[in-house]
């Protein structure tokens, strides 16, 4: 399939510091001008400029200076008419000229301030997950991210949105910016490169798709979960490089299903989906991969199930065991014989304290 990707315009102002620089150049320039006429109008005269040319235009241009920065010695001025207009010229050049340079940085300060309010600085964070469009599945997803302790940057199309999003955490963890996601300057400015997750939730599925791409493109090994509306392009978006589809409606329409029948299988699946509320006692299924030299390594499920048991951990529900090439095979309540090994996870049913006491024994936080 053939997508012509389209790049919006960029917000302006990105060149308004180098005005100002710009600015102050031509003002250096301009009083080297005026001293070098204030030295040709009163070189010849009494004016105490001094013996030698360069003495004289060394006072010329410090005569300049004191009368444009409004002190005025008197130490050095001038005497001939000729000296004299040009010291007019210089007082008015210095209302005028500095007025509109105060005006031009506090302008380009005014425009950095909101350049940064719009995320168009850019974020430094690194293995952090990057959602892209905000839709109500994006609010869910970045509170359950922020929630696991995770690092997320935001695009939205729709900078009225970002004073709502950063209200949902700090900014220590969370980066909000404005932008097209389907073009690399706004992607490149979320640091890309360094990104673990990317999720593509627009409403519209053919954007989803571009973003993947495009990602896909700047960082390889990063994952990518499309949110997509209709479940038959699972196996189009897979061919693409997505690692995992999600169809919001298909789960949402067996989470309706098993309500009608089994209310409380339905209920479980709600409760142990999500975090745990503030304030409340919840399960939350996590997992948690296998580092380097665990003490987990080598030990089979049944030996894994024991060690749980004596840290009074969380429940071993499934295993996900590494095939090869960065892809997983998933075993829910897996057979005592398996045998884990580094890079295989753990996925586990317990409540916070029962969660926790898993990732201080591996020395890990929650995901792969």
């Amino acid at each position: 399939m053939a997508i012509k990707r389209q790049k919006k315009g960029q917000l302006g102002g990105g060149n308004t510091g180098s005005s100002v620089w710009g600015m102050a150049l031509i003002m250096l320039g301009l009083l080297i001008a005026l001293a070098l006429l204030v030295f040709l109008a009163e070189r010849n005269t009494n004016a105490g400029l001094g013996a030698t040319p360069w003495e004289q235009f060394g006072n010329s241009l410090w005569l300049t200076i004191v009368t444009v920065g409004t002190v005025g010695y008197g130490d050095i001025a001038a005497v001939t008419w000729p000296g004299k207009l040009i010291t007019i010229g210089i007082i008015f050049t210095a209302v005028l000229g500095l007025g509109f340079l105060v005006t031009r940085i506090e302008t380009a300060v005014g425009e950095r301030h909101r350049m940064r309010e719009l995320g168009m600085d850019g974020t430094t964070f690194r293995n952090h997950t990057l959602i892209c469009y905000w839709t109500s599945i994006s609010a869910v997803a970045l509170k359950e991210l922020l929630a696991a302790e995770r690092q997320v940057a935001v695009i939205t199309e729709d900078q009225n949105h970002i004073p709502l999003i950063r209200q949902l955490g700090d900014p220590h963890s969370l980066f909000v910016t404005v932008g097209d996601p389907t073009n690399e300057d706004t992607l490149v400015r979320c640091n890309i490169k360094q990104v673990h997750t990317v999720i593509a939730a627009s409403d519209e599925d053919t954007q989803n798709l571009i973003v993947a791409l495009e990602a896909k493109q700047l960082n390889p090994k990063a994952r990518i979960i499309v949110s997509t509306k209709r479940s038959e392009l699972r196996a189009t978006l897979t061919s693409s490089g997505v690692t995992y589809v999600a169809s919001p409606y298909e789960m949402s329409g067996r989470l309706v299903a098993s309500a009608a029948f089994e209310p409380e299988v339905a209920l479980f699946i709600e409760d142990v989906s999500s975090g745990a509320k503030d304030g409340e006692e919840g399960y939350d299924l996590q997992q948690f991969a296998l580092p380097e030299g665990s003490r987990l390594c080598n030990l089979s499920v049944a030996q894994i199930n024991e060690a749980l048991k004596q840290i009074k951990g969380p429940l071993l529900v499934a295993i996900a065991k590494h095939v090869g090439d960065g892809h997983f095979k998933v075993q829910p309540h897996p057979s005592d014989e398996i045998v884990l090994e580094a890079r295989d996870s753990l996925i586990v049913l317990g409540n916070e304290e029962q969660n926790g006491r898993v990732a201080d024994m591996l020395g890990v936080l929650q995901g792969r």
